[in-house]
């Protein structure tokens, strides 16, 4: 649901990967999700009362940081097209987990460096 979610950003931005998984050999720039620290938290006993929390990560090449900046402020910012958020509060089910966005941001599996990304954590209902 998140990658079909997040689908019409590559439409947006030119070569724009998105992957359905935590990928450490991402070619930049790209969008990827993976499981929070506290993945499910229970909040019933039936089908819908399962909370399950994402980890949804944007990522750019930094070689040309100027550029590097202008495609992350565009993903960030809630009324640009290629807003993550915008794409990711299109699909009913997924809500902000802790309403937290992270500024820019060096993930801590590029040793290199060389992306600079940002961060959003989400939350479903299963």
């Amino acid at each position: 649901m998140i990658a079909q979610a997040l689908q019409p950003i590559s439409d947006e931005i030119e070569g724009l990967q998105v992957y359905a998984w935590g990928d450490r050999n991402q070619t930049p720039p790209a969008v990827d999700f993976y499981p929070d620290s506290e993945f499910q938290r229970g909040a019933g006993f039936s089908v819908g009362s399962k909370r399950v929390n994402w980890v949804v990560r944007a990522r750019v090449n930094n070689a040309d940081g100027h550029a590097a900046a202008d495609l992350l402020y565009r993903l960030l910012e809630p009324t640009d097209p290629a807003s993550v958020e915008a794409a990711l509060a299109a699909v009913d089910v997924v809500v902000p987990a802790d309403g937290s966005v992270s500024g820019f941001t060096v993930s801590s599996d590029d040793p290199t460096g060389e992306m600079i990304g940002a961060v959003w954590r989400v939350a479903m209902f299963l």
